[in-house]
């Protein structure tokens, strides 16, 4: 992250400081405690469809005002789920802790464990209940364009269909909404956006004075913040947490950054807060480093497959039923788990209905998988106003069984999977939706066959093990 250089220096002698003192001599065994913050950058699709790297930041945050940045990579590996410790007190155990005179360098992390004491890891991540979000528009210095005026923002969070205070209840079961989150601004930043954005944007800086500006809010009574910029950031919107001393409180919050393009699409709002309640990415199974080729979940292509509105751009297509479950939405009476040899013939109903009784989800457990590495089956239906067709543009690409593969240790836990071999770069072909009378080896001797369509979703037969442990033929 670029820092203007008072702030670098700053900074620099508060690490140095901090490392001394909680770290010890270079080259042992070390160990820090603060927040695990995370941060999500989405760049926009340039002409020919296609995204640029997403950004990802992981840093360790103490209450008196110090940051250290983690190498995602090792923090990834240091955690069984990482993702699971969104904003959560943790202890870190480093690798390495020195700090170069010029930039901070990202911290080697060996291990990663929440901390014992009254926070709920569990409570935490299960998002339900009201969850109140401000949402704040500031212009820089200099600059006092206002692209949209504040009603335009107020609207956004109503209940009304095709919005973002709807669309959170039909995606929950009506589990969480977000009822009560205010809406204020424009106020005008201190500094100018050279001093926030210098090849990265500085999310730190943009919190802080975008919040200190924002007087008028009590920001004890939300759970989010989401900010809008009157320019562009550094070619991303970005969403997860952040902890800072907010009117004099240090906490931590889930949080947005939008540019423009950001605002002005609800579909990337609901992507960033998607980050916010602690949701990473999702993608398909085609192995490129793109985590937005995945028609099926907003948390991964927020773009395509997905209607429109004219005032408020691309709508959010429904998120798919794990990311659905990891915020606690799923009840347990409508998942179906398999851990055995045997067969299952069951009624999948339609993610996409309300809650109600029957089978939403399945996971697959494989026996030969660690326990960490599963699958999910849910129906999809191309319908309503965020997954089927509104004026001349579709939601989702049909209507049909989608199989997800679950590695919790990886960048996008949940891939769709496809038949095809090599897999498409996309899951909007036919090979990645399965259909009545399909048949897919999810494993060697994991069999899904798609059996018959009702109003409210699939039958399909799961068969685990046969005589000889391999099913000759394939989805075709």
């Amino acid at each position: 992250m670029k820092m203007r250089a008072v702030g670098l220096v700053v900074l620099l002698v508060l690490s140095i400081l901090f490392a001394d003192r909680a770290l010890g001599q270079p080259g042992s065994s070390h160990v820090l405690e603060g927040r695990l913050v995370m941060q999500w950058g989405d760049p926009q699709p340039g002409d020919d469809g296609l995204h640029h790297s997403a950004g990802f930041n992981v840093e360790l945050a103490t209450e008196d005002g110090v940051r250290f940045k983690l190498d995602p990579d090792s923090a990834l590996d240091a955690s069984e789920d990482l993702y699971a410790l969104f904003n959560a007190p943790v202890a870190v155990e480093l690798d390495e802790t020195e700090i170069l005179s010029s930039s901070i360098r990202p911290l080697q992390v060996r291990s990663i464990e929440p901390l014992a004491g009254p926070y709920d890891l569990q409570a935490a991540r299960d998002i339900t209940g009201q969850q109140k979000w401000a949402f704040i528009a500031c212009k820089f210095k200099g600059n006092n364009d206002e692209p949209r005026p504040v009603s335009y923002f107020e609207e956004s969070y109503s209940n009304d269909s095709g919005m973002l205070g709807h669309y959170w209840q039909e995606v929950s079961y009506s589990k969480m909404n977000i009822n009560g989150s205010s809406v204020t601004g424009w106020y005008s930043l201190p500094q100018t956006r050279s001093y926030y954005v210098n090849g990265s944007a500085d999310l730190n800086a943009l919190f802080r004075d975008c919040t200190a500006a924002a007087s008028d809010v009590d920001f004890n009574e939300v759970i989010g913040i989401e900010m809008a910029f009157n320019d562009e950031l550094d070619g991303a919107a970005w969403g997860g947490g952040l902890c800072e001393t907010v009117n004099g409180t240090y906490g931590c919050w889930r949080a947005a950054w939008y540019p423009p393009w950001g605002f002005e699409n609800l579909a990337v709002r609901a992507h960033e807060m998607g980050h916010g309640f602690g949701l990473p990415h999702a993608n398909n199974s085609d192995e490129d480093d793109d985590p937005y080729d995945n028609p099926w979940d907003v948390m991964s292509d927020a773009w395509f497959n997905a209607t429109s509105n004219s005032n408020y751009g691309i709508l959010p297509k429904h998120i798919s039923i794990y990311s659905r479950d990891r915020l606690g939405w799923v009840d347990s009476s409508r998942q179906l788990d398999i851990s055995t040899d045997g067969s299952w013939s069951t009624l999948l109903r339609f993610a996409e209905h309300d809650a109600g009784p029957g089978t939403v989800q399945i996971r697959i457990y494989p026996a030969d998988h660690p326990v960490d590495h599963y699958y999910v089956l849910e129906s999809r239906e191309q319908t309503g106003i965020y997954d089927g067709m509104l004026g001349t543009r579709r939601g989702l690409n049909g209507t049909a069984v989608i199989v997800h593969e679950v590695v919790e240790g990886r960048y996008e836990p949940a891939w769709s999977m496809d038949a095809r071999v090599p897999p498409a770069d996309r899951s909007d072909n036919r090979e990645s939706m399965f259909k009545v009378g399909d048949s897919f080896d999810i494993t060697p001797d994991t069999r899904l066959t798609v059996t018959s369509q009702t109003s409210e979703g699939f039958w399909v037969s799961i068969a685990v093990g046969n005589d000889d442990g391999i099913f000759a033929d394939r989805f075709e």
